[in-house]
């Protein structure tokens, strides 16, 4: 008996492909017996065209139905089938079959009776020689794998017989078990339809067959199965609905006893994956990760399935364990997909990004800076700390630091709960880093700032140039800067870490447009940058947001990048927002530390402070004036501002133009900062330090003198080695501020407070110690410290910043006044109460004047006056007092709440560890080639080798590729039409050359099961 044949011909939208798909239809050497047509719910002339085939039956349906479900709805207006010879074949709207498809699928079936489902080779639509996808199959755990997908087609896969899956478009099933199974599952639209059905086909105990002769082209517009788009949102889409299909049929597949497990796993799985799609650079997934989850827990539809499943199987699941791809296969097209890959990675960014590090000068001026920092700050060598300026020792452990971290008591004075300052994160590391002796990270990094310096402005420049000599004069006048030179002079830590970090920023934000990795990097590097200096964080919105608008296609890389920097700051942020200093949050973070006024010309120089560098002392010393010296010192700089500018009007002026831009924001940044005084010390106010402001303006002055030369064929080293000169004259006297002693930085032991107190702060550590020091206006400082003294990590900006006195620090103070005057009124005992055990009284020697010294001598005549006092002697930190005598004295006790002690604190830790866990799982130069291109081969049960590239970095690389492979092929069709007789070998050298490209990447076959009648 002749096989029936019921074609049914379903379309979404598809008028630009269906005349194709028609045509090929009235073509076929042995015509469907009937056609039955189905336009879903489409706004072209889709519908015309349709009933313009003339079909035997014609369905609209007005809201959008999956594919499966519109072949269903079909089937109404078919006839039952009389017979196991009636067939139904499936098509879409792009599914264009070649003239002999339907007589190879019908010979294929005749000659096997047991076959219920036959699947056609199914061919790229613009490249018909390509096979788009041949054959499916799952992993031991349900992951779907293409069995052929993007190979050349030389007939390698003509031998396949017996899959355990097919594809939808071009399906050739069997009407009575179609109708015996339901048809394609409705919880699947697109992923795994197909596959699902045939699945269930094997159960019910037919077998499935690819048919070889078949062909089908395909444009996987992603109605009839999965899409083939390799646009970021599509593909991100398409791999969540493969997940949920995965869920779907693990739950389905499941044995009763473990559906519940598998169901009470889902979210946890999803939390879990979430780390490993963040390890393979693929943030965007997360998403879909959890989408999936929620979709297939709360779908209602694996009930209907497993009944679908528990009524029509025949057969026990290990029938088709012969045709799953096992493990070995699966880490074997892993490492395929690694190796090609690699090389596409290599061949894309090839030899012009080599940098050359040793040979192009790079380390040389590295060294060289390294030898400079080892001369000018040879007196910090063998320092135990550091001190001056911002600089204070750091707590003596590794645990003490971290301690300080978050939100929690802050143990400044009498003590207050509060938010740290995302400073003393980074403090926590450098401390961690050498743990032995935490203050001991703080001399390195001021030993190693010159070289650092160099090092991140050599590479930074890399980006922008291929010159060898741009490179290192970058490098030079990056180390050699006035504000970074100036920041070392005067002890300002933040600073110094923010001109370390910016080159670094810039770098990894210029990469972040190609690599997830990348922009990872740089929203660490963000965090740090304005954690060290929060006056940046105007300055780098406003380049951030630039970024973001022009970024275009990469916006998803740079949307996130403040997001880290924003959990690190915002507890503190919400801080002085709520008690009404908002502007206090960009105080300087550290010792605040007065510093001296600063006029235009000084910031326009580059110099956060008046006197020209030292130059005007110089100057006064030889007999120059100050306005001459500071004409001087603006020509000085005139060179490097004349190249920059110049560089606007030379060939490729846009990155110059991006360095002007980011000068002119850092430059507005110090302007802001030297109007803006939220702190204080004593009796001085304390404006914010506008160095990190002409740093960033410093980094596009030299960048665009570094683009500008760039475009020069000679003599560029001429205007080059001219302002390098220039501004190291300029830099001279700040440089060597340490050698000359008139630097604020001094070496230190460590200890802040006489041995005597820290002997007993040993086995006391919440000893109390009231430091008094003498002002120049004749009053005197008090400061309660604990333990050991005052460290660099226990420093919180919300204590500087604070507009007023609370009701126990005034009570403090009037107890320091009695007590230091001889007004019969004997303050020691309230002292002792607060925990006050020992008084230091500073010398006057920094005051120099004679108020000063008075307030001294008449304190210190009090204390010895005073019964409760015992005197223990001068130190080098000034004269010791003992409080004794006070039976009411008892010492505080451990400071609470700790940074764990509350649930804000615990929350704040929480929340910024996920983030910043996150963030670095993301930057790690690791990723994992689970679904990368338009059909990429998925192994998500495998545990595969680590991989160093960008999962999008390798998407565009293989659209890179086929965009090549495709130009190779017009060229050789156009060398066919000049030269027929020769065409063979010309079409043969062109397909053999792609597809050894490309059958790298493909997977091959599983062992083929060929079971005869």
């Amino acid at each position: 008996m002749q096989a029936r044949v019921t074609a049914i011909l379903v379309a979404h939208n598809g008028a630009d492909r269906l005349p194709r798909t028609l045509d090929a239809l009235r073509g076929q050497t042995r015509q469907p017996d009937s056609l039955v047509v189905v336009d879903v719910a489409s706004s072209d002339d889709s519908a015309a065209q349709l009933t313009a085939m003339q079909p035997n039956g014609f369905l609209s349906a007005s809201s959008r139905l999956p594919f499966g479900t519109a072949v269903s709805h079909a089937l109404g207006v078919v006839s039952p089938p009389q017979s196991e010879d009636e067939w139904l074949w499936l098509l879409a709207h792009d599914s264009a079959p070649a003239p002999d498809a339907l007589a190879a699928l019908l010979a294929a079936v005749e000659v096997n009776p047991s076959v219920a489902a036959a699947g056609p080779k199914q061919m790229e639509w613009e490249n018909p020689s390509f096979i788009a996808g041949f054959g499916e199959s799952v992993t031991r755990f349900g992951a779907s794998v293409q069995l052929v997908e993007r190979e050349l087609d030389q007939a390698q896969h003509d031998r396949m017989s017996d899959v355990l899956g097919v594809g939808a478009g071009g399906l050739l099933v069997r009407h009575t078990v179609w109708n015996e199974l339901g048809g394609f599952d409705p919880a699947l639209p697109t992923a795994d339809n197909a596959l699902d059905f045939s699945i269930r086909v094997r159960l019910a105990g037919h077998r499935v067959i690819a048919v070889p002769d078949a062909r089908v082209s395909t444009s996987g517009d992603g109605y009839s199965g999965p899409g083939a788009s390799a646009k970021g949102g599509e593909r991100r889409r398409r791999q969540s609905v493969r997940r949920a299909a995965q869920l779907h049929r693990r739950l389905v597949y499941a044995p009763a006893f473990a559906v519940l497990f598998h169901w009470l796993s889902l979210v946890p799985l999803a939390v879990v994956r979430t780390f490993f799609q963040v390890l393979r650079k693929q943030p965007g997934a997360v998403a879909g990760e959890f989408a999936a989850a929620f979709r297939t827990a709360f779908s209602g539809r694996v009930g209907e399935a497993r009944k679908r499943i528990r009524t029509t199987k025949k057969v026990g699941w290990k029938a088709i364990t012969p045709l799953r791809v096992p493990g070995a296969e699966v880490r074997r097209r892993n490492a395929l997909l690694r190796e090609l890959a690699l090389s596409r990675a290599r061949g894309a960014r090839g030899a012009h990004e080599e940098l050359q590090f040793f040979s192009g000068g790079g380390a040389a001026i590295v060294v060289v800076a390294a030898v400079a920092s080892a001369v000018l700050f040879f007196p910090l060598f063998r320092a135990q700390a550091i001190v001056g300026g911002s600089f204070l020792p750091l707590s003596g452990s590794p645990g003490g630091l971290w301690a300080n971290v978050g939100y929690g008591w802050r143990d400044l004075g009498l003590g207050f709960v509060g938010a740290s300052d995302p400073l003393t994160y980074l403090l926590s590391i450098f401390g961690s880093i050498t743990f032995w002796s935490p203050s001991i990270g703080l001399v390195v990094l001021y030993l190693l700032a010159l070289p650092l310096a160099a090092l991140a402005a050599w590479f930074c420049a890399a980006k922008l140039t291929t010159r060898a000599g741009l490179r290192v004069f970058a490098a030079i006048l990056w180390t050699i800067a006035p504000p970074f030179l100036a920041s070392l002079d005067a002890g300002a830590l933040g600073a110094i870490l923010a001109h370390l970090l910016l080159p670094w920023l810039i770098l990894a934000a210029l990469s972040a447009a190609r690599s997830w990795s990348a922009s990872a990097i740089a929203s660490l590097l963000f965090a740090a940058t304005v954690a060290a200096a929060p006056s940046l964080w105007p300055a780098l919105l406003v380049i951030w947001l630039g970024a973001v608008l022009f970024s275009r296609r990469a916006v998803a890389r740079y949307i996130g990048i403040p997001i880290p920097a924003l959990v690190l700051a915002l507890p503190l942020a919400a801080e002085q927002f709520l008690r009404g200093t908002p502007f206090a949050f960009f105080a300087d973070p550290g010792t605040p530390a007065a510093h001296g006024s600063v006029s235009l010309l000084d910031l326009l120089i580059g110099l956060p402070e008046s006197g020209v560098g030292g130059w005007s002392d110089i100057g006064s010393a030889v007999g120059i004036d100050a306005p001459t010296v500071e004409l001087v010192a603006a020509i000085l700089v005139l060179p490097l501002a004349l190249i920059a500018l110049a560089a606007l009007f030379l060939p490729r002026p846009g990155r110059a133009a991006a360095g002007v831009a980011i000068a002119v924001v850092g430059f507005a940044t110090a302007f802001g900062c030297t109007l803006v005084t939220v702190a204080s010390t004593g009796p001085d106010a304390v404006s914010v330090w506008p160095a990190p402001g002409q740093s960033l303006a410093w980094l596009g002055i030299v960048g665009a003198a570094v683009a500008g030369l760039s475009t020069f064929t000679r003599l560029a080293s001429i205007p080059a080695v001219l302002a390098t000169l220039a501004i190291a004259v300029l830099a001279v006297p700040l440089a060597t501020s340490m050698l000359l002693g008139t630097s604020t930085v001094r070496a230190s032991s460590g200890d802040a407070l006489p041995a005597f107190v820290t002997a007993e702060a040993a086995g006391n550590p919440r000893v109390g110690t009231l430091v008094l020091t003498p002002l120049a206006s004749g009053a005197l400082a008090a400061a309660v410290v604990h333990g050991t003294g005052a460290t660099l990590d226990s420093q919180s900006t919300l204590d500087a910043t604070r507009t007023g006195l609370s009701d126990t620090e005034s009570q403090l103070a009037d107890l320091v006044g009695n007590l230091a005057s001889r007004s019969g009124t004997d303050a020691s005992v309230e002292l002792a109460r607060l925990g006050v055990e020992f008084i230091v009284l500073s010398p006057a020697t920094g005051a120099g004047t004679a108020d000063a010294s008075a307030v001294v001598a008449r304190a210190a005549s009090s204390f010895d006056a005073n019964a409760s006092l015992t005197p223990i002697g001068q130190t080098f930190a000034g004269e010791l007092w003992q409080i004794t005598g006070t039976p009411g004295f008892s010492a505080l006790p451990a400071p609470e709440p700790t940074n764990t002690g509350t649930s804000t604190g615990l929350l704040i830790l929480i929340v910024q560890a996920i983030v910043f866990g996150l963030v670095l799982l993301l930057a790690l130069p690791a990723g994992r080639l689970e679904a990368h291109g338009p059909r990429a081969v998925t192994a998500v049960d495998d545990v595969p080798e680590p991989v160093f590239i960008d999962e999008e970095e390798l998407a565009r690389l293989e659209r890179e590729q086929a965009e090549r492979e495709q130009l190779e092929r017009e060229q050789a069709e156009g060398e066919l039409a000049e030269d027929p007789e020769g065409s063979g070998d010309l079409v043969a050298s062109s397909s053999s050359a792609s597809a050894s490209s490309s059958s790298s990447s493909s997977s091959p076959t599983t062992p083929e099961v060929n079971r005869g009648e």
